[in-house]
């Protein structure tokens, strides 16, 4: 629609997100990304495949659907867990319950990509090895927190999980490289693969990650 920045795949990296930015320059300077000013807004093209700013919080980012159109909004995060832990996450957004803590609607999900999330999460396990990421948790979560975002499939990739490992740009390319593979693969068309729909938790998911990881399944939403 007019007004809007258009792409296949935006990739939406808040200006006050730490990991976020740390991401953004791996997704620069790796790959052969052109700037371009739409309205006085930077946006960095690789064919059909944008990489731009926001300027709230991803958990809040209501709207993106008034600025942006695309078949696949992914949000490139940083992870927060108590525990500190090095990790490499993907999952996709919403709420379960009458709560919306941390963004989003009460009882409001996005749509899930489920061959997406699969393929984010082949590449982070595979890019972790490859960087000597060994040690980093990888996988899936649940499904948690904002935006609520209700026509575009939204997901999100995550690094965690404290300042650290927010700067750590070794980690910060594993998680390009895995956005990349995921935008790549749906532009040119994603492998085939079972779809299904996780029931039952913990949060990191460790029974669905596996899964995931050794069969031809892939999991969209995951229902604590």
């Amino acid at each position: 629609m007019a007004g809007k920045i258009a792409a296949d795949v935006i990739i939406l990296t808040p200006k006050v997100d730490m990991a976020s930015q740390t991401i953004k320059r791996q997704l620069l300077s790796n790959y052969k990304f052109k700037e371009k000013t739409y309205s006085g807004i930077t946006a960095y093209f690789y064919d059909s495949i944008c990489v731009v700013d926001i300027d709230v919080d991803s958990i809040y980012a209501e709207n993106v659907e008034d600025k942006f159109e695309a078949n696949l909004f992914i949000f490139a995060t940083r992870h927060s867990a108590a525990s500190g832990i090095p990790a490499l996450l993907t999952h996709a957004p919403g709420n379960w319950t009458d709560e919306a803590k941390f963004g989003g609607k009460p009882r409001s999900v996005c749509i899930a990509p489920a061959s997406s999330l699969k393929i984010a999460l082949t590449e982070l396990v595979r890019a972790a090895e490859e960087h000597g990421l060994e040690e980093w948790k990888v996988g899936l979560e649940v499904t948690h927190h904002g935006p609520y975002v209700e026509s575009t499939p939204t997901m999100f990739i995550e690094l965690g999980s404290s300042e650290k490992y927010w700067r750590n740009e070794i980690a910060a390319r594993a998680v390009a490289q895995a956005i990349m593979k995921v935008a790549e693969s749906r532009v040119k068309g994603e492998p085939k693969f079972k779809i299904g729909v996780g029931f039952g938790g913990p949060h990191y998911a460790p029974i669905f990650t596996k899964l995931v990881k050794n069969s031809d399944i892939a999991i969209g939403h995951i229902i604590p």
